[in-house]
């Protein structure tokens, strides 16, 4: 009987959990039709819709999106292998060459003669060109002359034709050469060899090979010899070669050298030319349909300087006037303003102006420029103080139209000044100048010592100077300026200067005087 009501009462529990499991299932039916059927479930049906076309969107296109971005070191290296895979033999050699050229030259020079004896076929011009550049980097004449004999083994084979690029190499090895000289002061004597190494380059270029020279070819050559400059200009333009920014650089930079007559004329025509073509420039200048190279040009400081400068060589009397407008249409003309160098080359102007004709007039420009560059270096930004900076030539060149006392002054303030400037050769020559030429003339100078003594101390201070040694001019000074005394000591004097002179002073710095 307990057995009975046991097991009825697992039947009637049994019934009751599906009766309650059914009646959830139900309530949770309609709670679900309800829910359907309002707005709020429909945009939410539509926005799961909408990121599951986007992530399978995202998933198909994934592909692509990577073949567009291959940034990672694994895509790297596939570009690298499909490059390398289609590469020729000769592309792989020059691979080679490039390799060798880090370590050093020759190394590249032996490879590329061994391979040219077995396998000539794997060497091509742009093998050869490889070589030439890492000779003209060395900046020697062991790598100039290599060079050149390696563009002789160039133009020997048969299979490869000489190009003006390799032509431009050896040149340019040599104009680095002419550099590295002109950086170790060595004479000027020996700096001609790289201008006819590369004359006669240029010459072999044309009428062995009928090579064309481009505005590069010319550029070497103007540059190796700046009196030749201007000649070299006038045939470039003659043949047809278009000059570039470079050129006019290295014409402006040869005329401010160069003291022919005739040379400031030229150099005052040509800037005038360039500004003029500057102006009528067209609207579409510049574009691929209309270049306009020759309206590229447009005139800067150093060229306005360096025209400035032809002027101060010349003898004319109208050079003042000139220069003076120059200096104006600077001030004037935007993105191009006055520099310290434009500021001593017109000082140096009218300095010279003085000397030759005595007006106050000239002198007054030399002190009012030089008062007008310490104005604004002391009102100037921080960033334009160098610029604008007043440096030791400027105060040499101001020296040359100061009285003895004056010039003492301004000598005694560059040493001492908050610049603390070390005065160089030419300053101590121009005051030595001074103070030989006023040994006759009455002035008050400390301790009432003769000017002749006060040069004598500049001159033994030359002496202990290991920087600064006494040249020509400063010998030849000091003779002149005993000579004009009447002192009984100025023969003997003179005299021991002139042995000094011919003792000390070597021949080739006759070549450099410039006062």
């Amino acid at each position: 009987m307990t057995v009975c009501l046991v097991f009825l009462f697992l039947i009637l529990h049994t019934a009751t959990i599906v009766a309650l499991q059914s009646y959830k299932l139900q309530r949770n039916s309609q709670i679900i039709k309800q829910r359907r059927s309002s707005p709020l479930f429909e945009s939410w049906n539509n926005a799961q819709d909408f990121s599951k076309s986007s992530s399978s969107t995202e998933q198909h296109n994934r592909p692509a999106r990577n073949k567009q971005h291959r940034s990672t070191e694994q895509g790297k290296k596939q570009r690298w292998k499909q490059k390398y895979r289609s590469r020729t033999p000769q592309e792989s050699f020059c691979d080679d060459l490039r390799h060798q050229l880090k370590q050093r030259v020759q190394y590249a020079e032996e490879l590329l003669l061994n391979t040219l004896q077995h396998n000539k076929t794997l060497v091509t011009a742009k093998s050869f060109h490889i070589v030439l550049m890492g000779y003209a980097r060395e900046a020697d004449a062991t790598s100039a002359v290599r060079a050149e004999t390696l563009l002789q083994q160039m133009t020997a084979q048969d299979h490869i034709n000489p190009t003006v690029f390799a032509y431009n190499t050896v040149m340019q090895a040599w104009s680095n050469h002419r550099a590295n000289q002109k950086t170790n002061k060595m004479s000027s004597s020996v700096s001609l060899r790289p201008y006819y190494a590369i004359f006669r380059l240029f010459e072999d270029m044309q009428k062995r090979h009928q090579i064309k020279p481009t505005t590069f070819s010319y550029n070497l050559l103007m540059e190796s010899n700046l009196r030749l400059a201007s000649q070299w200009y006038s045939t470039m333009v003659g043949q047809n070669v278009s000059p570039d920014r470079k050129t006019y650089h290295t014409l402006f930079r040869a005329y401010s050298q160069n003291a022919t007559k005739g040379a400031a004329e030229e150099a005052d025509a040509l800037l005038e030319e360039l500004m003029q073509f500057k102006q009528e420039a067209p609207s579409d200048c510049g574009s691929k349909d209309s270049p306009c190279d020759h309206f590229n040009f447009q005139p800067n400081t150093f060229w306005i300087n360096c025209v400035i400068s032809a002027w101060s060589k010349t003898t004319l009397l109208e050079r003042g006037k000139k220069a003076d407008a120059w200096f104006q249409r600077m001030q004037l003309k935007r993105g191009c303003h006055p520099n310290t160098s434009t500021y001593s080359q017109l000082m140096n102007v009218h300095a010279s102006l003085y000397l030759e004709q005595r007006k106050p007039s000239h002198k007054k420009r030399v002190l009012d420029l030089l008062r007008d560059l310490e104005y604004r270096h002391s009102t100037c930004k921080d960033s334009e103080k160098n610029y604008l900076q007043p440096d030791v030539i400027t105060y040499t060149t101001a020296m040359k139209v100061m009285t003895v006392t004056q010039a003492l002054e301004l000598f005694q303030k560059m040493k001492d000044g908050p610049r603390k400037m070390q005065p160089n050769i030419i300053t101590y020559n121009t005051l030595i100048k001074i103070l030989c030429g006023s040994s006759q003339e009455q002035h008050t100078l400390p301790e009432q010592k003769h000017p002749m003594f006060v040069a004598m101390d500049l001159y033994y201070e030359l002496l202990k100077d290991p920087q600064k040694h006494p040249d020509a001019v400063t010998h030849t000074e000091l003779i002149f300026g005993w000579a004009q005394t009447r002192r009984a000591d100025a023969g003997y004097r003179a005299e021991e200067m002139l042995q000094e002179l011919e003792i000390n002073t070597p021949p080739s710095s006759l070549e450099s005087i410039d006062l």
